[in-house]
């Protein structure tokens, strides 16, 4: 099976502003329409997005500087 995460967390860090304008696009629909399903989905995705941000970019330990026999 293909690991997608290291591919999804690049691109998350790479595009921060992409990805929170399409939030705030996200946003601004979900309080346009009458319906909740899509409030859900921007909570669910924000909470995604804070939780992607928060964590630190893996690191090998040779990019750390550590020596590894």
């Amino acid at each position: 099976m293909i690991n997608l995460d290291p591919y999804i967390l690049d691109f998350v860090a790479n595009n921060w502003l992409a990805m929170t304008m399409l939030l705030t696009i996200l946003k601004g629909i979900a309080l346009i329409t009458p319906s909740t399903h899509d409030d859900k989905i921007y909570t669910l995705l924000s909470g995604l997005l804070g939780q992607l941000r928060g964590k630190p970019p893996i690191q090998k330990p040779e990019d750390r500087g550590e020596i590894v026999n």
